[in-house]
């Protein structure tokens, strides 16, 4: 497998997440809800372990071909 090194790691997710902050800081504010901006890194990171996990899960069962 693949080892990236930690620091590497956690560098890239912190360029997503600032990227991210800086997007949607501006409608979060108009729409009222910056309550919102504390929880965003607890999705962000939530959403890459699904991600990685149906990833997985397709490497370990290959989809099948549809028929016609």
């Amino acid at each position: 497998m693949l080892k990236a090194p930690i620091a590497i790691t956690t560098t890239i997710l912190g360029l997503k997440l600032l990227t991210s902050y800086l997007i949607n800081y501006k409608p979060m504010k108009q729409l009222n809800t910056i309550d919102l901006y504390w929880i965003h890194p607890i999705y962000e990171v939530m959403y890459l372990l699904v991600q990685g996990f149906i990833v997985l899960l397709n490497v370990v069962n290959k989809p099948k071909k549809w028929s016609r």
